[in-house]
């Protein structure tokens, strides 16, 4: 397939841009990685916008309650025009927010273990439609918003 990025496209949408975005709040870094229309086929968090726009509002959140973030794309496999990405997110967690799961949520100030999987394909060499799972469960346990009760002995 002639328009479809190489491994490397998609390692440095995660560790690269991604990182960016979400520490600056500016969303730039990505676009180049996207259609300006692409479909995100999995809710936001934090927002309800879409598309870039939706991209955009989630940066300027996290960077508010994040720092010292890296990413890694763990596995990438391409098949056609589909791209599946594996990754993993570190991050401190410093500010309070409002999630739309957990309702309100302390900064922990430590730091907090995400992981998750994207399903991609792409068009033209960019990324057309989206399908995004994050471990979300890890992130509120971590940050200290969500608690298991410990099994009764």
């Amino acid at each position: 397939m002639a328009d479809m990025p190489d491994k490397d496209f998609f390692r440095k949408m995660i560790e690269v841009a991604f990182v960016s975005a979400n520490t600056t709040g500016d969303a730039t870094a990505l676009e180049p990685y996207y259609h300006p229309h692409h479909q995100i086929h999995t809710d936001f968090h934090n927002t309800d916008k879409e598309h870039l726009e939706g991209m955009r509002a989630e940066a300027q959140i996290w960077s508010k309650i994040v720092s010292d973030m890296t990413a890694k794309a763990e596995h990438i496999v391409i098949d056609g025009d589909m791209v599946a990405v594996h990754w993993r997110v570190s991050a401190r967690h410093h500010g309070t927010h409002q999630h739309t799961v957990a309702g309100h949520v302390k900064g922990s100030g430590q730091t907090v273990h995400a992981s998750g999987m994207l399903l991609l394909k792409v068009r033209d060499g960019k990324i057309e439609e989206e399908w995004r799972y994050d471990d979300i469960l890890q992130v509120l346990i971590n940050s200290g918003a969500v608690t298991i009760p410990k099994a009764a002995a």
